[in-house]
């Protein structure tokens, strides 16, 4: 998966952050914890120096059902812990980098289209100059929280491998950008320039709107 990728790869320091600790004890080399976001930050970097990469990987997938079959009490935890959690983990990283032109990177992964956790990553790519973000669907990797099981599965080297290949600058165009790991990354490369000029890769909410979309005809 991502952490043996970046192991591998050669991370000085990786840090292993999650809510529920027993089912990361196995990966004893790394430290797990569930506190408060903002102690996790002020505690890695007091303990391992300045953060340059922060990988989001939690999400919460509500039954996907039409609104009237939903619990709202589901619907409000999706929306908190994929919205609210992708604010809170950019914000505190933001705050924790070294200074203001400090260069960092931000991958954050959603297994489905989150429009609103998007609109917080495409924010921080047009205010932070020095931060680059990227959006990468992991596709279907065989987890706990799947509920869809009669797909082929994609690999956690996949993921991984993708996630070490999008840390390089090579991949800073992508900054702002939605990717899949299913998709060739030499590809993207090779179609670097035509992704930047037509802003592909973007999520965009666009409307007609104003009287002169409509017949003004006598």
């Amino acid at each position: 998966g991502i952490v043996p990728s970046l192991a591998k790869a050669g991370a000085s320091r990786i840090v292993l952050v999650a809510t529920n600790v027993e089912e990361l004890k196995h990966k004893g080399a790394f430290r797990a914890t569930k506190e408060p976001i903002a102690s996790v930050f002020q505690k890695a970097t007091e303990t391992f120096g300045p953060i340059d990469i922060l990988i989001h990987n939690d999400e919460f997938m509500n039954t996907m059902g039409n609104i009237n079959e939903e619990k709202p009490s589901l619907w409000w935890k999706q929306l908190t812990i994929n919205t609210l959690g992708t604010y809170l983990v950019s914000n505190h990283f933001i705050k924790s980098l070294s200074s203001p032109e400090t260069a960092g990177l931000i991958i954050y992964q959603a297994g489905r289209s989150e429009l609103l956790s998007q609109k917080v990553i495409s924010d921080v790519s047009a205010g932070y100059p020095n931060i680059t973000t990227i959006s990468l669907n992991p596709g279907l990797v065989d987890t706990n929280m799947l509920q869809m099981k009669n797909f082929d599965w994609d690999t956690p080297e996949l993921v991984g491998g993708t996630v070490v290949r999008l840390t390089g600058n090579e991949a800073k165009f992508l900054d702002g950008r939605v990717i899949s790991v299913n998709w060739d990354v030499e590809d993207l490369s090779a179609k670097k320039d035509e992704i930047i000029r037509e802003y592909l890769l973007t999520i965009k909410l666009v409307g007609n709107f104003g009287l002169n979309q409509f017949h003004q005809g006598p």
